[in-house]
């Protein structure tokens, strides 16, 4: 895998580091009447598409799409949605060369800016849905119980590349750990001991757990399913939490029931289902 350096940028808070969704909507008005070729919902309260949507999300929520994608099918009557799990990045890339999605799901708001910049869609389109934190986990055989082992001499370690929305927040969380610990040479001690840098989230968690490396910076929700008795948590310093906060948009020319989609993503109804896969819903 590349080995790139990383940990060069991010201009954002430290402590408590989160991409910040002020001013992002949480919900969207939803759509009505039945047009041509659309069913109305069970209840009668709208009426979607008898095509099924197709939803472009970033690989750390393919599990969590998985288990809401039926409910949705329930609700409306209507096919569960295709999901297309990759990288936000390669996402977007894919959106702004004309890929043809519904609803864009990115694991944070940069992903959506080439979409902004592109006149695809406008910022107050956007609408944060989730959060999960980052963690380190370590092989428990590895005797690697504090931040400071990581800096040992090898130590093998496994991050998610700088270009994804995991590695940006890795930046984040290692900025911060060197800022409130004081050591200096941290990030750069860290960095020498990184001998492979993934390409999605997702990467990085198969790397862990087949037993490639000994230690991952990751999701919190993708050790979700995993045996505790397979990883163990590096406590964090006091006061150092970086949370991903994830974010929603429905494309221009989505079906309809696209809207109904992403409302659906965080009712309350739903918020178990998420909290499952180690998520917190974001709700206003």
């Amino acid at each position: 895998m590349r080995r790139r350096r990383i940990f060069g940028m991010i201009g954002a808070s430290l402590f408590g580091g989160v991409l910040s969704a002020c001013g992002v909507p949480a919900t969207l008005p939803t759509t009505s009447g039945t047009p041509s070729g659309m069913s109305t919902a069970n209840d009668g309260s709208s009426a979607v598409s008898n095509e099924p949507l197709s939803l472009a999300v970033a690989s750390s929520l393919a599990a969590v799409m998985q288990a809401l994608g039926p409910r949705y099918a329930k609700l409306y009557k209507a096919p569960q949605p295709l999901t297309q799990a990759a990288a936000s990045s390669a996402l977007a890339q894919q959106i702004v060369a004309g890929a043809q999605f519904d609803v864009f799901i990115a694991a944070d708001m940069s992903a959506m800016q080439p979409l902004i910049a592109a006149n695809i869609i406008a910022e107050s389109d956007v609408h944060a849905i989730a959060q999960t934190d980052l963690v380190i986990v370590a092989r428990p055989d590895r005797g690697l119980v504090s931040i400071t082992d990581l800096t040992k001499p090898g130590v093998k370690i496994v991050v998610a590349d700088e270009t994804v929305p995991a590695g940006r927040y890795t930046t984040l969380l290692l900025k911060a750990i060197q800022k409130r610990t004081g050591e200096i040479g941290f990030v750069a001690s860290f960095t020498q001991n990184v001998v492979s840098y993934e390409d999605k989230a997702s990467a990085v968690t198969q790397k862990f757990f087949a037993g490639d490396v000994d230690v991952a910076v990751m999701y919190a929700a993708d050790l979700h399913g995993r045996e505790p008795a397979t990883y163990s948590i590096i406590p964090l310093p006091k006061q150092v939490h970086i949370t991903s906060t994830y974010f929603a948009v429905v494309l221009p020319g989505a079906k309809i029931g696209a809207i109904e989609f992403v409302n659906l993503l965080t009712d309350a109804t739903n918020t178990a289902v998420w909290s499952e896969y180690g998520f917190r819903t974001i709700r206003k």
